[in-house]
C-alpha cells in the first residue's frame, strides 16, 4: 500500500468547497494533492508536472470539456493514470465511463472516496 500514497493526486471539480474536502480527506490519508477547477486546467497540470498518478474528476464543469471526456481523453492517451468520476447530479451508465475507472455519488463519505481512490490505483 505505501507505493500508492506516494500517487499524487489530481482533484478537479469548479466547486471550490468540494475540492477543498476532498484534498483535506486525501491529504489526511496521506496523498500529495493538486487542484483544478477545469478539464482544461487539469491537462495542462499533467502536461507540466507529469507526475500524477491518479485523477479525481466531478462530471460537471464549465468550458469545452466536461469529467467525462477529461476522463475518456486521460484514458486513451495515459492509461497508466487511475480514475475516479464523482458526481452529485449524473448517474452515469457503467458504459459511459472508461474501463478502469471508479464512479462516486456526491455528497460522499471520506471513506467511500478513500476507497474508490485506492481501489482506482490498484486497477490502473
Amino acid at each position: 500500500m505505501a507505493p500508492q500514497r506516494e500517487a499524487k493526486i489530481l482533484v478537479v471539480d469548479d466547486e471550490l468547497m468540494i475540492r477543498m474536502y476532498a484534498r483535506d480527506i486525501l491529504e489526511e490519508a496521506g496523498y500529495t494533492v493538486r487542484e483544478a477547477a477545469t478539464a482544461a486546467e487539469a491537462l495542462r497540470i499533467i502536461a507540466d508536472t507529469g507526475d500524477v498518478g491518479a485523477i479525481v474528476t466531478d462530471i460537471d464543469m464549465p468550458g469545452a470539456m466536461d469529467g467525462l471526456q477529461l476522463a475518456k481523453s486521460i484514458d486513451a492517451s495515459m492509461p497508466e493514470l487511475a480514475i475516479v468520476i464523482m458526481s452529485g447530479q449524473v448517474l452515469p451508465r457503467r458504459d459511459q465511463l472508461p474501463l478502469k475507472a471508479t464512479f462516486v455519488a456526491k455528497p460522499f463519505l471520506p471513506d467511500v472516496l478513500l476507497m474508490n481512490v485506492a481501489q482506482a490505483l490498484v486497477e490502473g
